[in-house]
């Protein structure tokens, strides 16, 4: 199979905005809804696996994506429990398991209003039960206008037309991701969780440990062996 890479260019709204991130969790639910019984691999992840997985590649079975900016491992979990059922022809899943995942919990960062978006359109509880989902004025999240044709926007759960369109330092980023890998080790069990269920359901589970842009793994090296501080399993 042919892989295309796409080159930069500017969409017409940043989907690493809010309002492009709300309007990609909603249109993916909307065209998961309407492909459900034809998904023959779904994948899983955060923005390592929302822009570098093309769905819209595989002519030879149904693929979708269900990956998102900043999803951490028990979000990918809860998708996947929230879906299963409902995919009688899906026999692989694909999760993309990045630098910062075994100490990324979602609710704990500045990003945690992205927690109300999972349980509008997902009806996903938070993961710590004493987390208020609509404590402060940042979980707080003005309704966005959603255009009526959104799921025409995410074909198999896909509308990226680049690698990466922030276009943040990679360093900064590299950084970024360190900073949640160094914390306390958490998350794998959501992990181990997928693996045990999936394994019982007789369904392939891939692992790929992300990400594949050199530029990525360079600095990452660079870094993490200078501070000795990288740490997957």
């Amino acid at each position: 199979m042919k892989i295309r890479w796409f080159k930069s260019q500017k969409n017409d709204q940043n989907r690493d905005s809010i309002e492009g991130w709300i309007q990609e969790v909603h249109g993916k639910n909307i065209s998961f809804n309407l492909n459900c019984v034809e998904i023959e691999l779904l994948a899983l992840g955060s923005s390592h696996g929302a822009y570098g997985f093309n769905p819209l590649l595989f002519s030879d079975l149904f693929a979708f994506s269900l990956c998102s900016a900043s999803q951490d491992l028990y979000y990918s979990k809860m998708l996947l429990s929230r879906c299963i059922d409902r995919m009688p022809k899906c026999n692989t899943v694909i999760l993309f398991y990045s630098v910062f995942s075994p100490g990324f919990d979602l609710q704990m960062t500045n990003e945690k209003y992205r927690c109300n978006i999972y349980s509008k359109y997902w009806s996903i509880p938070p993961q710590s039960s004493d987390f208020i989902i609509n404590g402060d004025k940042k979980q707080v999240v003005l309704p966005i206008k959603i255009a009526a044709n959104v799921a025409k926007n995410f074909p198999r759960g896909y509308d990226k037309p680049v690698l990466f369109y922030n276009s943040d330092p990679i360093e900064d980023r590299v950084l970024a991701h360190l900073k949640h890998n160094a914390r306390e080790n958490s998350q794998n069990i959501h992990l181990k969780e997928m693996a045990v269920d999936l394994s019982s359901s007789g369904i392939r589970f891939v692992v790929i440990i992300a990400p594949v842009r050199q530029d990525y793994i360079k600095c990452l090296q660079k870094i993490s062996s200078k501070n000795n501080s990288l740490d997957l399993y």
